[in-house]
């Protein structure tokens, strides 16, 4: 009978020890959304010219967004004189879809629809000038912002 008395007690003790190696904590978090955008900074400023025969110009863009249902909407800070066009055309991350060389102006145009968590760099845009033949020789410079924004 002494023997099962003793047993009781190691039993009873070492489950009190168990015990004490666990313990548990809710832990909450959150993920922030991330929209970014950016165009390569090294080239900040472009010339399109006519003289030089350089209608066209390139650049590098980059996104990041861990949203859904995004759009890329570009736009000028004024109007071109009448006459003058410039068209824009950004390269689309996978899965998303570029609406080709778009007509600038200052209402916001969708340039790049349909992105969704993505995170890619290095893909091009395209500057495109085109004027008319009776243009007098002018020099214009143009401010050209993309935004990252909600779809529809």
């Amino acid at each position: 009978m002494r023997f099962s008395f003793v047993l009781l007690i190691v039993l009873t003790t070492s489950s009190l020890v168990l015990a004490g190696n666990t313990a548990q904590q809710k832990v909450t978090y959150r993920i922030d959304p991330i929209n970014e955008i950016s165009i390569n900074q090294g080239e900040n400023s472009l010339l399109l010219s006519f003289d030089d025969s350089k209608t066209e110009g390139r650049n590098k863009w980059a996104i990041t967004t861990n949203e859904d249902n995004k759009r890329v909407v570009g736009s000028l800070d004024a109007d071109l004189p009448p006459g003058v066009k410039l068209y824009v055309e950004l390269e689309a991350p996978e899965g998303s879809v570029s609406n080709g060389s778009v007509s600038m102006s200052t209402n916001p145009q969708d340039l790049v629809t349909h992105i969704s968590r993505v995170a890619k760099g290095d893909l091009n845009i395209t500057y495109k000038l085109v004027t008319e033949s009776n243009i007098n020789k002018i020099e214009i410079q143009r401010v050209l912002t993309i935004v990252l924004v909600d779809g529809f």
